[in-house]
């Protein structure tokens, strides 16, 4: 059987994708927390989580596309 290079091109790109989407989450999570005990002003921790939440639909989205649904609880919730 003979492997398209187009779609193993396209897959690497996405596992790519997927894995410095989950690095951002993981940064924008801590970034939320860390301001969060500093006591820094909320307009900070506001911008933090409306960049974790674009990640995060961002994953759900090209998640979907290779018909996998993901539900995050912990990240929506921690701020």
């Amino acid at each position: 059987m003979e492997i398209n290079d187009d779609l193993v091109h396209s897959g690497e790109e996405r596992a790519l994708r997927i894995s410095k989407l989950l690095q951002l989450i993981s940064m924008h999570q801590n970034s939320i927390e860390q301001h969060q005990k500093a006591g820094s002003p909320t307009m900070i921790t506001e911008q933090y989580q409306d960049l974790l939440t674009e990640r995060i639909a961002e994953l759900q989205e090209i998640m979907q596309e290779i018909g996998i649904q993901i539900h995050l609880d912990n990240f929506n919730n921690a701020a």
